[in-house]
Order: structure tokens, then C-alpha cells, then sequence
């Protein structure tokens, strides 16, 4: 760190040593941090931000030659000592040393950021009084300040310190405000300085100029021809930011001249149909035809999709970019489709990235870019649950590009309402993400932006912000008046000029292109796209108007065929062995290795028919035979290495040197990874969602600490994991592993919200299953896998807690040696007739176990018990098939433990009846409907457990109607 021993002392000495020294309008609660801030800057070496030579990120724009490469920064040579001739004490220079890095850190407080200038703002820290730097101290020569002087553009010989300032005002209080100084890492915020110093200016050629305004006007012609043809047709205009795509434009390009293959977006609705047109290049004539409401041009498919799909703001898009025009892709795009839940596409993204970046085995080729609403941003808790998954094992990208696409305003709601921090980026500040904010009426700006924000994040691989700020012409949408809520910004906004006709102004003056040219473009664009409108209305007008049925009739499904999921014995054992052994020289914890040894054994040759499996062996035997097929496998969830319950311990830890062993890693045809998460479900569900959309060939995994938690995450089941099939035809395989089960261990320890799933299940859309053997649950994870190339479908497993490690949930080596998954499965006493059965017990899990366990079943006669290890899709052939096989039942019971208004009692009613003999009557036997999923009473738990299964036997009279 530069700097001698004598000014390290003198800056020690002339720190600011109380809040007096601040200026007066520094006060109240702010008092204490101003000072601290100030004590930082004045201890802090100053080579720390200093800027100086070093590396250059050279990059071009538009295949062209690097925009800034016209000018090469220039850099003060250093002078003799501190002072070069001039008489400067320690604590003035050290003075003017912290003015100069406030400028620096806090110069954005005080930057032209809001193009209707409503709300700009001043910084007292920005004023020399607040640093004790007088008059007289400004009047220093420059020459005598080399480590504080930008490297942007050299200073004339005669200048001064004040000229210093004014020279870093003018890079840091202008258009763009740099928001660095939260920033922990050293190395990385004296780049960013030394990289905005060194080029605080875009100098972009004639050519790039003129490229940039038909950019601009292709934009702003576009929604200004919609506003025309479609009064009354909502597609959430972008006018007021139309900047943003010159800003993903410009950051496709720049991406283009490094090692990125791929860019991955997601986004809101607002301005999507923007994007599509002119960054994925959606023909004019496929969003026009999504106006024409009634008219389909693809008839066939739609109906195929059961005529739902989704709104044409909502949908996805994938385009090969040819950017510099050599007839081969340089990037390929992706846009991933996303409902109105604003940010719940954030973790889909990332998720999809390190998808691809895992199937590539590089980080760098593949890039997350997210574009936020500013309410949004700082009101959805998913967005800091997706900032948070950033620097974590399992879900590292290398970093994303973020994009506040901000509007001033929510719906309807203002920003002094909306969040209580100074900028709706300020909750990045927490994740270590540096935040360039940016007036989107500056072109300029908007493509200096992109530039530092794809070099930053090739060079240290972390998320980069960028918060574009500009206003929304209209309403929320184009049926909205914001005059109602906002009159006094609306009345501003309506005579204030579009970006387009800025740049316009900009490229005329700077003699790119000529005032009639400038003209002429909007009224080419305009005229091109009434004609490509006119040719869309007469094509759709000889196509039929909907399908036949408006897509109303009803599709009958039935249960999925199962195939054979056994494992060869001698495979089996081999994968056994591999998992069971550790490492020459690993000592594991003693009772793991008693573990390994009791799992070894279950195998044996002398064990093969009396040995037992559990349920987290089992589940290890399932994943090492899927990655032994060749299936990538990606475990990820809340304390999954261990195991909620101590059952799974699928990374042992060295009993001496704590240094990890992962059993199922080593399998040579394929990958394991197995994460703890954080304790997330919003992020967390929505990064596998996208991972398992992006690798179709990986079995993805998400395991929650209790099933109960899922409901946390209710958003994105219902809109990416149960319908994402239907509206975009994306397919997933994603497991949900939810523990489930009346343990007594209150209301939120117990219900996975079995229900819920199930009132979403329709059109084979997801499989739901609660096996109650190890054996099930083994053939459950094989099929799942073997329907991943073919018709892959999200896979919801209630599992067990109790059954984790009870005797009859328990299996043995032939059971996986042969068969696959029973959906269905029929059980009364050994010796039990089937012309004798007079009752049956449809169940479903670990009530099962409750029921075939109790001692006054052992002492029933005439009773079958017909539990159901699949409930959706209802396997109906399965469960008539085991019925007709008990011709003289004459009463039917479902029996449940959750409330009645909770688990599949609702879901199984209609289905069971219809599969009765005529007249014949269904009981229902459970806890009555309550408003929370169990009691809080271990007590009473097992109290109310042991009645339902009396009553269900018949040795107990029901207490209420409900049982």
C-alpha cells in the first residue's frame, strides 16, 4: 500500500475526532455514520483508490473497434515527494485526499440520474467544508496531487486541486452515478475506479451513432404504432425507457467479444415485446398476429395445448445472433418465458445458466442477464433470495447482469412508498454487488454501462447492477390514466422529450447523419409496419375463428404405466460396494461407520435374503444406479447431505481432519452433485425449476427440511413447476422430495400440503406419490428417471419421517432386484381369503403403517387394506383391478390423518366412488376440517391417532361425525 510511515502517522493524526468538523446539515441520525465514513477514508491507504496503469478491457461495439479506443488515457507523471516544489502539510493534503475519494464514493448522491428531474439530490459530504478543506487548500497545484488526479483526460499545467474535483465531479456526479464504495474487496473497487477513470466517456463513431438512433427509433415506432392499431389492447409499453435496448443490446454485443456463448434473460412483462423485436428478432408479423384477438395461425398446435398457452407478453424466445455479420452465430440468446410474478423468473435464470454452464464444464461461456421493475426489485423478497444463491457452491454462475428497469413508480405507488432505502438497488448493497445507476435519456451512458458491467464480471465473476432510471410515458398499462395518482409527474412526462429524439438531436449536431435522414426513419419504420399489418389481417382473415370446442372437453387420463426399474444383482452390489467404501485412510464418525458397515452387509452374498434396506440406503442404491446409467444427478435441498433425520449421510465427514467424502461421486459416465441450500423455497425451487428445464437429461432434486416449508413457495409450484408445461411447453423433470407425516410434532412439522398439489394436478401434468417401502420409493426414483428423455413430468414424493427407519418399510435385495413401482397396493393378514374380505381401507402413506400395525388389526377379520403409492395420475386401472379381486366387500372406509379439508380425502372421493359397486357408500375416517394442519399436542396427537384406526376397525365408536 503506498504511502511512507510519517504520512500513514499524519494521517492518524489529523482524522476527524469528532462530529463537530462536520458541516451543519450533517445531523440527527446520520451524524454518527457521516463520521465513521469519514474516519474510514482518512485511515484507508489512498493507493487503494487511486487510479493507475494496469489492464483495459477492449472490447468493440457493433463488430466495430472499441468505442473508446479513439482516446488513450493519459496519466500524470509522478512528481518528487509529496509537494513537487509547492510547501503542502500532511493534513491539508490528507484533507483534500478524502474530499477526493468522497467525490469518488459518493458522488452519486448527487449525479443527474432522473430524466424529469424531479428528484435530484445533493450530498453534504460532496462539499470541501465537510472535509476541513479551505479556499486556499483548492488553490494547491495539481502537479503536487499525482494519486488523486483521474487518468480520464490530462489537466492543463496550471492547474489546481479545485480543478482535480471538479475533474472527478464531472465522472462521478454526471449522468451516471458509480455506487462502489460498499464494495469489500479492495482490488475490486480500484478497478472500477481505475476503469471508470480511464474511460468515463463513450466515443462512439458515425457510424455506431446512426446504428444506435435506428435502434432507438425501430423502439419507439413500434409501441407508438401499437398505441394506434390496438386502442384497448394492453402489451405494457416500454416508452419512457426505451434505452433499455440499446443497454441489452449493446451488453449482447460486448458478450460477444468474450468467451460468452450464451445469454440467458429474463424479464417482466413490461417492454418484453420490445425485446422480442429487436434483440431476439421476432418477426413484426408474430406479435402483430398475438393482437389479433379470436384468430390463431397455429390452430393445430394450439389446440394440441388444450388452447391455454399464455399471453403474448409472457412468452419466451431463443434466437442464434450473428453480430458481426459474418454469417455464423457469435451468441446465442435465450428468453426464458415468465408469468406477471414479476421477479419469480430471477432464480429460473440463474438456474438455468449453471445448467448449461454444468453440461459445458465452464462458468464463462454461459450468462445470466435479469431485468427488474425498480418497485419490484425492492419489494420481492425472491430477489435478495436470488442475490443470496451468487456466491454459493451449488449455485454459482459466475455472475449475472442485473437491470432495474425503473420507472420511478410502481402501479401506481411512488418510490417514498414502495421502499425505504435511498434507491430501489440498495438491497444489493448487502450481496457485495457494485451498482452503476444510469439517466436513460443518455445513450452515452447507457453503453459505458454495458461495457464495465460485462468486463467486471468476465475478470472477477460476481453479479453486476446497473439501475437504469426513466419513467413510464402511460399508464401501467395502455388502459391506465396515471393522471389520477400522479398529475404533477404526468403533466412533466408529456412534454418531455422521448430519448429517441435526444439522440436524434445528438447525432445530427455531431454530424453523423443529416437532419432529413434523421426525419425519415420513423416514417419508414412506420409505414413498414402498417404494411406488414395489413398483409397479417388479410392472411387471418379466411382462418378460422376457435377451436370447435373452446378447448372445454374434458380428457380423460388415466395412471402412468410403470415399467420395469430393477437393477441386476451383481450391478447392485457392485454400486454397494462403491457407495459403502470409503477411501484408503478415511476414518469416519464411529457411527457412520458402523452405518457402511450394516449397509455393506445388507448385500452380501449371506445377506442377500435376510438382510434389510432402509430408506436412505435405498435412496443411495436408486441415485448410484442412475448415475451408473448414465444420468447426471443434481441433489440439492435444506441439510440434504446429512439428511434432515440422520438417514441419508450422503457426504461423510473425516472423524480426524473433518475433510469430506461424497459416496456417490466417482461413477465415470456421469456427474453427482449434492448441495445443502440455504433456507430458501422461493429461489431455491425456481433454480432447479430452470435447471432441470435447461438439462433435460439430469435427475434435479430438491429436498425439503419439512414438507410444511413448500408452502412458502406456493407462487412458483403453481406458476413454473405445475403449469409451465401447458403455457410454454417447457418440460421439466423436477423432484420434489416434501417429508410428510403426523409425527405429533405440531402444525408446522407435519403436512406437505398434499392437497394443494393435488387441486393443481390435471391434464398428466405432474406425478404425485407417497411410497410407504423403501423398496417403492427406489422404483419411484428409477421410473422418474427413465421418463426423463420421453415424456419427463415434476415428480412430487411425500416422504416419510418414521418410515425412515421402521421395520416394515424396510426391503429387501430382491425386491430391487426385480419389479418396478406398484402405484397400487392391496394388503390384508397372511391367510386372509379374498372371498372372505367384507371391508376395505383405501389409505394412502404412513397412516397405513399406523393401521396394519395396531394390535386390533391383528385381531380383524374380513378386512383389506388398499393404499394408494401414487395419487396423481390416478392409477384407476390399478386400483379396479385389486378391487374386482374382492367380490364380496360390501364396506368401503378412506381413511386419513389429516384434517378433512387437508390431505387427498377431496381429491380420491369422486374417483373412489365411481370404482364402488352401485349403492355402495364411501365413509370418510379423520381428523375434522380446522384451519391449521395438525394440534399442538403430542399428547393429543397420539391420542386422536389411536381413535381413527379404532374407528376404522370397528373397536371404537366415533366421537364426532367426521369419524
Amino acid at each position: 500500500m503506498g504511502g511512507s510511515k510519517e504520512n500513514m502517522a499524519s494521517k492518524s493524526s489529523s482524522s476527524v475526532e469528532s462530529p463537530a468538523e462536520l458541516p451543519a446539515d450533517v445531523g440527527g441520525l446520520n451524524i454518527g455514520y457521516a463520521a465513521e465514513l469519514l474516519e474510514r477514508h482518512r485511515t484507508e491507504p489512498s493507493t487503494d483508490r487511486a487510479p493507475g496503469s494496469g489492464e483495459h478491457t477492449s472490447v468493440s461495439v457493433n463488430g466495430k473497434a472499441p468505442a473508446s479506443g479513439s482516446r488513450q488515457p493519459v496519466s500524470i507523471g509522478a512528481v518528487d515527494g509529496l509537494v513537487g516544489g509547492t510547501s503542502i502539510d500532511a493534513v491539508t493534503f490528507d484533507r483534500i485526499r478524502t474530499f477526493a475519494e468522497a467525490v469518488r464514493d459518493f458522488g452519486y448522491r448527487a449525479a443527474d440520474l432522473d430524466p424529469l428531474g424531479f428528484r435530484q439530490r445533493s450530498e453534504p459530504l460532496l462539499s470541501p467544508g465537510a472535509h476541513g478543506v479551505t479556499d486556499q487548500a483548492l488553490t494547491i497545484p495539481a502537479r503536487a496531487l499525482p494519486a488523486l488526479v483521474s487518468q480520464s483526460q490530462p489537466l492543463p499545467s496550471d492547474a489546481t486541486a479545485a480543478d482535480v474535483i471538479e475533474q472527478l465531479r464531472s465522472i462521478y456526479c454526471g449522468t451516471t452515478g458509480y455506487e462502489f464504495a460498499h464494495v469489500r474487496s479492495g482490488e475490486e473497487r480500484h478497478w472500477l475506479h481505475r476503469q471508470v477513470e480511464s474511460s468515463p466517456g463513450i466515443f462512439l463513431t458515425d457510424e455506431q451513432k446512426v446504428y444506435l438512433l435506428q435502434l432507438l427509433t425501430r423502439a419507439e415506432s413500434f409501441e407508438k404504432f401499437l398505441h394506434r392499431a390496438y386502442p384497448g389492447q394492453r402489451w405494457y409499453s416500454l416508452e419512457g425507457l426505451e434505452s433499455l435496448i440499446v443497454l441489452l443490446d449493446q451488453i449482447v454485443l460486448y458478450s460477444s467479444h468474450t468467451d460468452i456463448d450464451n445469454v440467458v434473460l429474463g424479464m417482466a412483462h413490461r417492454g418484453r415485446l420490445n425485446v422480442l423485436a429487436h434483440i431476439f428478432d421476432k418477426p413484426y408479423e408474430d406479435i402483430i398476429s398475438g393482437f389479433a384477438e379470436g384468430h390463431f395461425t397455429q390452430l393445430a398446435t394450439l389446440e394440441a395445448a388444450g388452447w391455454l398457452t399464455d399471453v403474448k407478453y409472457h412468452q419466451g424466445a431463443r434466437l442464434d445472433r450473428d453480430v458481426d455479420g459474418d454469417g455464423t452465430a457469435d451468441v446465442r440468446l435465450l428468453m426464458l418465458p415468465n408469468p406477471s410474478h414479476l421477479e419469480m423468473v430471477d432464480p429460473v435464470v440463474v438456474g438455468a445458466v449453471r445448467a448449461m454452464q454444468d453440461a459445458a464444464g465452464s462458468v464463462s461461456e454461459s450468462m445470466g442477464v435479469v431485468v427488474h421493475g425498480d418497485a419490484a426489485f425492492a419489494g420481492q423478497g425472491v430477489v435478495a433470495e436470488t442475490l443470496n444463491l451468487a456466491q454459493l457452491p451449488g449455485y454459482q454462475t459466475g455472475g449475472s447482469i442485473h437491470i432495474i428497469a425503473n420507472n420511478q413508480l410502481g402501479f401506481t405507488t411512488e418510490p417514498q412508498d414502495s421502499y425505504s432505502t435511498e434507491h430501489a438497488s440498495d438491497i444489493a448493497r448487502g450481496f457485495d454487488v457494485p451498482v452503476v445507476h444510469v439517466n436513460a435519456d443518455d445513450i452515452d451512458a447507457c453503453v459505458a454501462a454495458a461495457k464495465l458491467a460485462i468486463a467486471y464480471r468476465q475478470r472477477f465473476h460476481k453479479d453486476f447492477l446497473i439501475d437504469l432510471v426513466g419513467y413510464r410515458r402511460f399508464g401501467h398499462n395502455e388502459n391506465d390514466e396515471p393522471g389520477f395518482t400522479q398529475p404533477v409527474m404526468y403533466k412533466t412526462i408529456s412534454s418531455h422529450a422521448p430519448v429517441r429524439k435526444k439522440w436524434s438531436e445528438t447525432a445530427v449536431r455531431d454530424g453523423a447523419i443529416v437532419q432529413e435522414d434523421a426525419d425519415a426513419m420513423p416514417v419508414a419504420h412506420t409505414a413498414a409496419l402498417q404494411a406488414i399489418k395489413k398483409k397479417v389481417d388479410s392472411e387471418l382473415a379466411d382462418k378460422p375463428d376457435a377451436p370447435p370446442d373452446l378447448a372445454l372437453s374434458r380428457r380423460r387420463f388415466h395412471g402412468l404405466e410403470h415399467p420395469d426399474s430393477a437393477v441386476p444383482a451383481d450391478q447392485l452390489k457392485k454400486i454397494n460396494k462403491h457407495i459403502n467404501a470409503p477411501p484408503q485412510g478415511f476414518t469416519p464418525h464411529p457411527t457412520a461407520s458402523r452405518l457402511l458397515k450394516r449397509r455393506l452387509g445388507a448385500l452380501s452374498d449371506s445377506g442377500a435374503n435376510g438382510g434389510t434396506i432402509d430408506w436412505g440406503h435405498a435412496e443411495a442404491l436408486a441415485l448410484g444406479s442412475i448415475l451408473n446409467d448414465g444420468h447426471d444427478v443434481r441433489l440439492t435441498g435444506q441439510d440434504v447431505r446429512r439428511g434432515t433425520f440422520s438417514h441419508r449421510h450422503a457426504a461423510l465427514y473425516d472423524f480426524e481432519t473433518g475433510e469430506p467424502w461424497v459416496a456417490l461421486d466417482g461413477f465415470s459416465r456421469s456427474n453427482f452433485w449434492i448441495n445443502n441450500s440455504p433456507l430458501s423455497e422461493v429461489a431455491t425451487i425456481g433454480f432447479e425449476q430452470g435447471y432441470s428445464v435447461m438439462s433435460s437429461g439430469s435427475l434435479v432434486i430438491w429436498e425439503a427440511q419439512f414438507g410444511d416449508f413448500v408452502n412458502n413457495a406456493q407462487g412458483v409450484v403453481d406458476e413454473l413447476v405445475v403449469s409451465a408445461r401447458d403455457k410454454w411447453d417447457q418440460a421439466s423433470g423436477l423432484v420434489l422430495l416434501l417429508p410428510h407425516g403426523y409425527e405429533g410434532q405440531g402444525p408446522n412439522h407435519s403436512h406437505a400440503h398434499i392437497e394443494r398439489f393435488l387441486a393443481l394436478a390435471a391434464k398428466n401434468n405432474i406425478r404425485i406419490a407417497y411410497p410407504t417401502t423403501a423398496a417403492q420409493y427406489f422404483h419411484l426414483l428409477r421410473s422418474q428417471a427413465a421418463m426423463l428423455q420421453d415424456e419427463p413430468l415434476p415428480l412430487v414424493v411425500l416422504t416419510g419421517k418414521s418410515l425412515l427407519r421402521h421395520p416394515i418399510a424396510a426391503a429387501k435385495c430382491s425386491q430391487l432386484t426385480a419389479g418396478g413401482f406398484r402405484p397400487v397396493i392391496r394388503y390384508q393378514k397372511p391367510g386372509t381369503k379374498l372371498e372372505d374380505v367384507k371391508k376395505v381401507v383405501f389409505c394412502t402413506g404412513k397412516v397405513f403403517v399406523d393401521l396394519v400395525t395396531h394390535e386390533d388389526f391383528e385381531a380383524a377379520h374380513g378386512v383389506s387394506v388398499i393404499r394408494f403409492e401414487e395419487l396423481y395420475p390416478y392409477p384407476r386401472q390399478h386400483a379396479d383391478r385389486e378391487l374386482k379381486k374382492l367380490p364380496n366387500a360390501t364396506e368401503f372406509t378412506w381413511l386419513q390423518e389429516e384434517p378433512q379439508n387437508r390431505g387427498a380425502w377431496s381429491f380420491m372421493r369422486p374417483r373412489l366412488i365411481r370404482s364402488l359397486p352401485d349403492n355402495a357408500k364411501l365413509r370418510y375416517v379423520g381428523r375434522p376440517a380446522t384451519p391449521s394442519p395438525a394440534e399442538g399436542s403430542n399428547w393429543l396427537h397420539k391420542m386422536q391417532q389411536e381413535h381413527l384406526v379404532k374407528v376404522t376397525l370397528g373397536t371404537e365408536e366415533a366421537v364426532s361425525e367426521f369419524v
